[in-house]
């Protein structure tokens, strides 16, 4: 007979039933309704957890794959940029130009990109070369190709910016004033300004402390270089440029080695491959690629 049929049967007046055992009877009566319903709300509770936690985990995958594939597709707009072979590449972006271009049209077409893009590098970055030159009949030439920029170098580089025309003259000689020179070295170099004496193509040109000014041996005339450069290269570092040029003395129509005035054609090669390095405008290096290290 069921507990609850029995409980019944307790209601029912009978001189012979236990007390304690209908007690003992009635708790576990109750006992087991309260497990029973304790057990179906813990089942309900278990099944309602388990589906808010599958909801989650579904929306937490959905959020993993979202940001996978915006990772890649920012990792595909870098690669298509370059920028790897950049960051690879020393972080050196390098222009040169074609010397043999592909035969079929693609290549071709990228060849053409590429030397339009040489060109237009060349024709921003030449003026950086516009100030930076020196006369074949300067006792620094040799120096100079070889690379070196002392003090007395880099004052004659200036020198060239100024213009003879607007120096005070006196009979036989020019005063340079020492601002003037400041101004013009400033303009093509970073590094501090020094007051020193140097040589201008043949002419003494020297600092008198009292005056403030330079003071030259003979009345300064300007002069045209037969040097001429050819840009062949340009690379891009950062805040640096590199450009890299071919030299040489050019008089009537011919191209002369600088140092031995002898005539270059293709058995003799007397060109000098430079690389001037600029920082922000400023000359910072000047290298022979003639030279080995």
């Amino acid at each position: 007979m069921a507990k609850k049929e029995k409980a019944l049967e307790l209601m029912v007046p009978n001189d012979n039933y236990d007390l304690e055992s209908v007690k003992n009877e009635l708790k576990d009566y109750v006992t087991l309704e309260i497990k029973k319903q304790y057990n179906e709300e813990l089942d309900k509770v278990t099944r309602r957890l388990i589906k808010e936690k599958s909801k989650k985990i579904i929306f937490k995958n959905i959020l993993i794959i979202f940001l996978i594939l915006v990772i890649m597709f920012l990792l595909y707009l870098m690669y298509i940029d370059g920028y790897f072979s950049r960051l690879f590449n020393n972080k050196e972006e390098i222009v040169n130009p074609i010397d043999n271009p592909k035969e079929n049209n693609s290549d071709n077409q990228k060849n053409e990109e590429t030397l339009t893009a040489f060109e237009d590098l060349k024709k921003e970055y030449a003026s950086l070369l516009n100030n930076i030159y020196i006369n074949e009949k300067s006792i620094y030439l040799n120096d100079y190709y070889k690379g070196k920029l002392y003090d007395e170098i880099k004052n004659y580089l200036a020198l060239n910016l100024v213009d003879f025309k607007e120096l005070s003259k006196e009979d036989e000689y020019n005063i340079i004033s020492d601002d003037i020179l400041r101004i013009k070295y400033n303009k093509i170099f970073k590094d501090e300004y020094k007051s020193v004496n140097f040589d201008y193509n043949g002419n003494s040109v020297r600092y008198i402390n009292i005056i403030n000014s330079y003071v030259t041996n003979t009345l300064l005339e300007e002069e045209q270089t037969n040097i001429r450069r050819d840009i062949t290269n340009i690379i891009l570092d950062g805040e640096k440029v590199l450009i890299e040029t071919d030299e040489y003395l050019f008089k009537d129509n011919k191209r002369y080695a600088i140092m031995t005035n002898k005539e270059i054609n293709e058995l003799n090669d007397g060109v000098m491959h430079m690389i001037y390095t600029f920082d922000n405008g400023n000359l910072v290096g000047l290298e022979n690629k003639n030279i080995e290290s």
